[in-house]
């Protein structure tokens, strides 16, 4: 985000994490909490709860319950409680569930995929500017759009470095990618993981084997088979984290780019529910703007047609603002809600215009 749609100085606010921030998904523009399924259907449903877990790695573990494919209709925040609904295959053949940090819930059955209309958020903000966090909340009200940026937690929240190691796989740069992966430290991670990243930055790798913790399972996975292949491109296709999701973020960072260019000209559009932008993947569709960003960035547009790792990458077209709606706020907390696909750390950046790592 190299522009905000306001021009406001920075609030200190503090957000009680987990606990303080709450995600609720919903369906039809009705919370997942209050969703219930058929008697039959082709789908089994589940309402999914976790306090402070990361996606993935309760993706994982619940397919392993299962004995088959997870889905679900959105990537929830780690570091918060969120409730969300994921499927099966039906028939269901478990009715509850209770995990480290998490609960499944039996819901019933349907018979098509849900349609996900967006998250109910509520954030608990402490801050001794609650008046002018009210004022500024009062003309979000009065004008409830803000920029569609795509969240910091897209580009990762202790370690931001997804985007980046989406670029260096976009370059077939492998070995840039994967220390990126495993030997970037970052001072909002533990004391322990900054210095096993040391280890692997200063190739002490066998050492720094024996210390990862069990729940970095991506790093422990890369790290063992960059040990026994000793190839960094072998190593990444071993990749429990699939290596779609750091190009992915690489395109969200070029769309955040290129939206931040395009804000003042866009203030005044007369439809801004609909009003969408495109991130193109050829040159021969790009305007100014956009070349000028993939020239800075270095970025050719054969590199979006990786044939070793056979992406299918397709332009980031989303909506140019999102809509914040429900907006209320009472003894400290915010509650709104938003459409699939946008973030509430992009609204509090607006509102408190505070550092990414304060807020996600």
């Amino acid at each position: 985000m190299e522009k905000l749609y306001y021009n406001w100085n920075k609030i200190s606010a503090k957000i009680p994490r987990p606990e303080g921030f709450t995600v609720i998904e919903e369906v039809n523009y009705t919370p997942v909490t209050e969703w219930k399924g058929d008697e039959i259907g082709n789908f089994a449903f589940y309402l999914l709860e976790k306090v402070n877990r990361d996606h993935f790695s309760v993706i994982n573990e619940l397919s392993r319950i299962f004995h088959k494919k997870v889905r679900y209709l959105g990537i929830k925040d780690t570091n918060a409680i969120t409730f969300q609904l994921i499927y099966t295959d039906a028939p269901s053949n478990v009715k509850e569930y209770n995990g480290n940090n998490f609960h499944v819930t039996f819901l019933g059955y349907y018979n098509s995929k849900i349609s996900h209309t967006g998250n109910i958020f509520n954030i608990r903000l402490i801050s001794d500017d609650e008046e002018e966090i009210k004022t500024r909340l009062n003309i979000i009200s009065q004008n409830p759009y803000l920029p569609a940026y795509i969240g910091y937690q897209r580009f990762g929240t202790k370690r931001p470095i997804t985007h980046i190691v989406g670029r260096y796989l976009l370059k077939e740069e492998w070995c840039k990618a994967i220390m990126y992966i495993l030997s970037m430290p970052f001072y909002s991670e533990s004391d322990i993981m900054r210095d096993i990243r040391k280890m692997i930055y200063n190739n002490n790798y066998e050492e720094a084997l024996r210390y990862i913790p069990s729940s970095f399972a991506q790093e422990k996975t890369l790290l063992k088979n960059l040990i026994r292949s000793g190839n960094c491109y072998e190593a990444l296709k071993s990749s429990k984290i699939p290596l779609y999701f750091y190009v992915e973020a690489y395109q969200s960072y070029l769309f955040n780019r290129y939206l931040s260019r395009k804000i003042d000209e866009l203030r005044d559009i007369p439809d801004k529910d609909n009003f969408t932008l495109t991130f193109p993947l050829e040159i021969s569709k790009c305007d100014d703007d956009c070349i000028r960003i993939l020239d800075e960035e270095g970025i050719f547009e054969e590199e979006f047609k990786n044939n070793e790792l056979k992406f299918n990458l397709k332009p980031i077209t989303r909506k140019a603002f999102m809509k914040i709606r429900k907006l209320k706020y009472e003894n400290g907390s915010i509650t709104f809600a938003i459409d699939r696909g946008m973030y509430a750390t992009v609204f509090l950046k607006e509102l408190l215009n505070a550092n990414p790592l304060e807020i996600t």
